[in-house]
C-alpha cells in the first residue's frame, strides 16, 4: 500500500507539470505572441498524453458539454475545410489548435486547482503585460506590436484579464493582499488595452464599467460609499489614461472620419474601410455558400475576384482574414459554423449566469460572463477565432473558471468518475 501511495504520489507531481505547461501558455499569450503560438502548436498533441497517469480521474457533466461544443466547431471546420481538400494543409493549423481543450481537460479532471491558481496567473500574466508596455513607452515602440506581436489580441486579452482580475479583487473573504495585487493586475490589464489602441476593447471597457457600476451600486448595502467607490475608480482610470491621450483622441476621431469617408464614397483604403470591404467579401462568399462556407481559400479566391470587378478597393489584396468572427465565420463555415459557435457562446452564458446567483461561486460566474461578453464584442471587428492565440486564451481561462465552479463544495452535480486510481 505504502509503494502504491509513494508512486500516486510521484504521478500527482508529474500531473503537476501539465498543469504547469498551460499556465506558461496562458501568460505567454499576454506577452509574446511567437512562443505563445508555438506552444499552443505543440500542448494538443502533449497534453492528452497525461490521461494515461493511473491517478483518479473526475469531470462534470457542464464540462463535458463544454468538451463537446468545441469539438463542435472544430468538427465544423473539418467539414467546410475537406470538402475544399484543405485539412492537410497551411490554412486549416490554426483549427487544430481546438483540440488543446481535451489536453487542458485532461489535466485539470486530475487536479484539485483552488482559486489561488487562477489569481497567480492573472497576476503575473497582467505584470507582463505592463511590462511590454513599459518597453515600448520608452523605447519608442507603439501598440504592442514591437513586444507582443500582435497589438489587437494584446490589447483585448490584457483587457480581458484586468476586468477579470477586477471582479475577483471584490471578494471581500480574499486577504487583502491578494485583493490589492488583483486590483494592481486589473489596472496593468486595463493600461496594456489602452496602449494597443485596440478601439473594440474600448467599447467593451465602457460598456462594462457602465453595466458595473450601475449593478454594484444598486445592489450595495451602502449606496453612497459605493458610488464613492466608483468616483475614485473613474477618476484612476483618467489618471491612468493621461499619459496615452493623444493617441486616444487620435484613434476615436480616426474612427469617426473612417466611418464617414467610407459612406460618403471618399477613402475606403482606411482601418475601418478596409473592414467594410472585407466583410462584404465575407457576405458575398457566406451567398454561394450558405450552408459550409468555403474556407479560407473560398475567402481569398471571391476577395480576388472582387477585386478583379472593381468590387472591393485593391487594398484588401494584403488581408487574409475578414476582420470580423461573425463574417469570418459565416463566410469560410457558413450556418454550421454560425450555429457551434455562437451555441459555445449561449451555453457558457447561460451556465455562469445560472451559476452567478450562487454566492459562493458568484464571482467566478461573473468572470466568466465578462470573458463571453468580451469575446462577442471584440469578435465583432476581429477574427478572434481564427487565430491560436485567441482561442488558446478562451478555452484555458473558461476550463479554469468552469473547473473552479464545478468543485466547490457546495456545487449541485456529482462529478463523473473515469478512474478511481489509488488512494
Amino acid at each position: 500500500m505504502k509503494i502504491l501511495e509513494k508512486w500516486n504520489h510521484y504521478f500527482r507531481l508529474i500531473n503537476i507539470l501539465g498543469l504547469l505547461l498551460v499556465s506558461i501558455c496562458f501568460v505567454f499569450i499576454h506577452f509574446n505572441s511567437n512562443p505563445a503560438e508555438t506552444q499552443l502548436t505543440y500542448l494538443p498533441l502533449l497534453l492528452p498524453l497525461f490521461f494515461l497517469l493511473p491517478i483518479k480521474k473526475e469531470i462534470y457533466r457542464d464540462e463535458i458539454k463544454f468538451l463537446i461544443l468545441i469539438l463542435c466547431i472544430f468538427s465544423s471546420s473539418i467539414l467546410s475545410y475537406a470538402v475544399q481538400g484543405e485539412i492537410f494543409i497551411q490554412d486549416f493549423r490554426s483549427h487544430w489548435i481546438y483540440l488543446i481543450s481535451i489536453g487542458i481537460f485532461v489535466v485539470l479532471i486530475q487536479s484539485k486547482i483552488s482559486k489561488n491558481y487562477l489569481f497567480i496567473i492573472l497576476v503575473m500574466s497582467s505584470f507582463l503585460v505592463v511590462y511590454d508596455v513599459f518597453l515600448e513607452y520608452f523605447g519608442n515602440g507603439m501598440r504592442g506590436s514591437a513586444t507582443h506581436g500582435k497589438p489587437i489580441f494584446f490589447g483585448n486579452i490584457a483587457l480581458t484579464t484586468g476586468l477579470v482580475s477586477l471582479i475577483l479583487s471584490l471578494n471581500k473573504d480574499n486577504h487583502w493582499l491578494v485583493r490589492s495585487s488583483l486590483l494592481l493586475s486589473a489596472a496593468f490589464g486595463i493600461a496594456g488595452s489602452i496602449w494597443s489602441q485596440t478601439r473594440g476593447g474600448w467599447v467593451f471597457l465602457i460598456l462594462f464599467i457602465v453595466i458595473f457600476a450601475y449593478n454594484y451600486i444598486l445592489h450595495s448595502k451602502n449606496k453612497r460609499r459605493s458610488l464613492s467607490y466608483g468616483v475614485c475608480s473613474f477618476i484612476i482610470l483618467c489618471i491612468m489614461a493621461l499619459p496615452f491621450k493623444g493617441a486616444i483622441e487620435s484613434r476615436i476621431s480616426s474612427g469617426y472620419s473612417n466611418i464617414g469617408n467610407y459612406f460618403s464614397g471618399g477613402n475606403a483604403g482606411t482601418s475601418v474601410g478596409l473592414r467594410f470591404e472585407l466583410w462584404r467579401v465575407a457576405a458575398e462568399q457566406f451567398i454561394d455558400n450558405p450552408l459550409i462556407g468555403s474556407a479560407r481559400s473560398g475567402f481569398l479566391a471571391k476577395k480576388n475576384q472582387m477585386i478583379a470587378k472593381g468590387e472591393v478597393i485593391p487594398a484588401t489584396k494584403s488581408f487574409e482574414h475578414a476582420h470580423s468572427d461573425v463574417f469570418w465565420t459565416m463566410g469560410t463555415k457558413g450556418l454550421l459554423g454560425l450555429l457551434t459557435l455562437y451555441g459555445l457562446y449561449m451555453f457558457l452564458f447561460r451556465f455562469y449566469y445560472t451559476n452567478s446567483g450562487r454566492k459562493e461561486v458568484r464571482m467566478y460566474a461573473l468572470s466568466g460572463l465578462t470573458v463571453v461578453s468580451g469575446y462577442l464584442v471584440y469578435g465583432l471587428s476581429e477574427s478572434f477565432f481564427s487565430m491560436k492565440l485567441g482561442i488558446g486564451y478562451f478555452i484555458i481561462i473558461n476550463a479554469i473558471l468552469m473547473r473552479l465552479i464545478c468543485t466547490h463544495p457546495q456545487h449541485r452535480d456529482v462529478p463523473l468518475v473515469l478512474l478511481q486510481g489509488n488512494h
